[in-house]
């Protein structure tokens, strides 16, 4: 999951996180579990336990042991980095002395990107055993590395937005499901979709940024995000005022025309 979350001066935004980040840690030992529609409930403490229910056409073609029900282990993450004004004036109050500590994101990031580095050693001695292309496993390998940097050398007063980009390319990558989310989960949220969206369309490839970016803005001019917008305050406007915009990083920047007024 990615959130774009914010340190801010509100211990709101802080208690926020906090929480989203306990739950990812305490759903690491989480798994899938694929049915038959069954009026039994099993109960695992401490876990979560998530039961898919599909047709019988497609649990007939699913592996024995799944069919036997064998659970499918997963690894949730969370990376996370500030990208609005809030992170600005977070950023620029902790270098006067005068802010919060900044370190939880870092710790956050740190923390699952540990979590990723031991799955992946776990994916590239399977990658091998089931014989996987092996310019497909060294790009997988140039994703985590460079997930890492932006990690590594992140400063903790900076909005290093690129972790967001880089988490979401390696797991989709390596196939992972992904989230993102702010706290309206409409405006900085819609931004990042529409960038990763862009980012699909060019094979998760980061190389034309420019192009990419317009073809970002297409879609959040005229793509199913704005319709969301519009359903959550009435018109076809993402909820960033003119300071807003001007303090986002490039990649979230809408377009001007949809742009509007209120505050996000």
């Amino acid at each position: 999951m990615s959130t774009h979350g914010t340190i801010a001066i509100d211990n709101s935004d802080i208690n926020d996180l906090r929480f989203m980040d306990k739950k990812s840690r305490t759903v690491r030992s989480g798994v899938f579990e694929i049915t038959r529609l069954s009026v039994f409930d099993e109960e695992h403490a401490g876990e979560l336990l998530i039961k898919l229910y599909v047709p019988a056409k497609v649990f007939d073609v699913l592996p024995k042991k799944i069919q036997r029900g064998q659970r499918i282990t997963v690894k949730p993450l969370m990376f996370t980095q500030g990208v609005n004004e809030k992170q600005a004036i977070a950023n620029a109050s902790y270098l006067l002395g005068i802010g919060k500590n900044l370190g939880l994101q870092s710790n956050i990031n740190d923390s699952s990107l540990r979590h990723l580095r031991s799955y992946f050693k776990v994916f590239e001695r399977c990658a091998i055993k089931l014989n996987i292309n092996r310019n497909d496993r060294q790009s997988a390998r140039n994703k985590l590395n460079a997930l890492e940097y932006e990690v590594q050398t992140a400063k903790i007063n900076k909005k290093t937005w690129q972790i967001l980009s880089k988490s979401a390319n390696i797991v989709r990558f390596l196939g992972g499901g992904r989230a993102t989310c702010c706290k309206s989960a409409k405006d900085r949220t819609s931004m990042s979709v529409t960038y990763e969206q862009a980012r699909i369309c060019m094979g998760l490839s980061e190389n034309d940024l420019e192009y990419q970016l317009s073809m970002a803005n297409v879609m959040r001019e005229f793509g199913v995000r704005i319709g969301n917008a519009r359903k959550n305050i009435g018109k076809k406007r993402f909820a960033f005022n003119t300071l807003q915009r001007r303090m986002l990083p490039e990649v979230y920047k809408p377009p001007t025309a949809v742009a509007g007024n209120a505050v996000s």
